[in-house]
């Protein structure tokens, strides 16, 4: 699997920008989608390494044993290792 384009993204109308400023996805407008989803979708898309990034401390905190990780569910610690295995290409 490929790297990502390294975060932080932002996005600037349905536009998501990587932090070089290179063009990293655009968010298309189906049918008769408003734009402001179209923007919403941009957002969310921009927000992907943050997520990941929290994701994997997340994971990596309760792997570690941090006692605060004690409200973590087993069913939600599988959920995020498959979202990281996920965004990983795993």
């Amino acid at each position: 699997m490929n790297a990502h384009t390294p975060g932080p993204w932002t996005a600037t109308g349905i536009h998501v920008f990587g932090a070089n400023d290179e063009h990293v996805a655009k968010a298309l407008i189906e049918n008769d989608q408003p734009l402001d989803v179209a923007r919403a979708n941009a957002r969310l898309i921009a927000a992907a390494p943050d997520l990941l990034a929290v994701l994997k401390a997340l994971m990596a905190d309760t792997t570690a044993g941090v006692g605060v990780m004690v409200l973590l569910t087993p069913a939600l610690a599988t959920a995020c290792h498959v979202v990281i295995a996920k965004a990983e290409g795993r």
